[in-house]
C-alpha cells in the first residue's frame, strides 16, 4: 500500500502532496478497491514515460520496490518479515517525552513494541507519514465487558496504571496490549481485597487518621 500510492498517484499530484496524505490509508481504502477494479483507469498511466501503463504494471512496479525495501531491512528470507519487527509503538511522555531533547527522551519515553493493527483494521494502528511503521494513533486500551458477569470482563491498558518515570507499573500492560492479552477486571470487593498489593488512605488535614 505505501509503495502503490505514490506509484498511481505521484505523477499527477505531485511528490510532495502524495507524501502528505501518504499515511491516510483508513481513508483511501475504498477508493483504491475500486480503483483497482478497473485494470486500464487513467490513472493508472505515468505520465512521465512514453508508453501507457495499465494496472497490472504498476501494481508489479510497486511490489517489486516493496520486496525491495524489506529485504534491505530485514534479509532475503520473507519468513522472518514479521509485521511486529516492522511495525512499532513507544509511547511518549507529556511533556518531556515530546522536548526535542534526545537524552530527556530516552528516559521519559517508553520502549518500543511490536504494534498489531493497521489503519484498515478494527486494531486501529496508524503511522504518521514521515515515520512510516512508527505508530502514531490508535487503541490506547481494550476492554471486553461481560454483562452477564461482571467479574469476568478483561481489559488492557497500552502502558501501564502508573505514569511516574521507573515505576513498576508504569509500562507493564504494554507487552500485553503489545500481543493480544489482557488483564483481569476485578469488581467485588473480595476480589479486589485477595489481590491488594496495599492500601492508600487519604485523610483530611486535621482531621485523625
Amino acid at each position: 500500500m505505501r509503495a502503490l500510492r505514490p506509484a498511481i498517484f505521484e505523477d499527477e499530484i505531485g511528490a510532495d502532496l502524495a507524501k502528505s496524505v501518504g499515511g491516510l490509508v483508513y481513508a483511501q481504502t475504498d477508493m483504491l478497491t475500486g480503483l483497482m477494479a478497473r485494470p486500464r483507469d487513467p490513472w493508472f498511466d505515468d505520465r512521465r514515460t512514453p508508453v501507457l501503463e495499465t494496472r497490472d504494471e504498476i501494481a508489479a512496479k510497486a511490489f517489486s520496490q516493496a520486496v525491495a525495501e524489506l529485504t534491505g531491512a530485514f534479509g532475503e528470507s520473507p519468513d522472518t518479515w514479521t509485521w511486529g519487527r516492522v511495525q512499532t509503538a513507544a509511547f511518549a511522555h507529556a511533556p518531556f517525552g515530546l522536548s526535542g531533547v534526545a537524552p530527556l527522551e530516552k528516559i521519559f519515553n517508553s520502549s518500543a513494541v511490536p504494534a498489531p493493527g493497521w489503519e484498515g483494521a478494527v486494531n486501529l494502528a496508524g503511522s504518521d507519514p514521515a515515520k512510516p511503521y512508527r505508530v502514531a494513533f490508535g487503541v490506547a486500551q481494550r476492554f471486553l465487558a461481560n454483562l452477564a458477569d461482571l467479574g469476568m470482563s478483561q481489559a488492557v491498558n497500552s502502558t501501564g496504571q502508573s505514569s511516574l518515570v521507573f515505576h513498576r507499573y508504569r509500562e507493564d500492560q504494554a507487552p500485553l496490549w503489545s500481543s493480544g492479552r489482557y488483564r483481569p477486571i476485578l469488581v467485588s470487593r473480595e476480589a479486589v481485597d485477595r489481590e491488594a498489593e496495599g492500601r492508600l488512605i487519604l485523610t483530611p488535614e486535621g482531621e485523625e487518621k
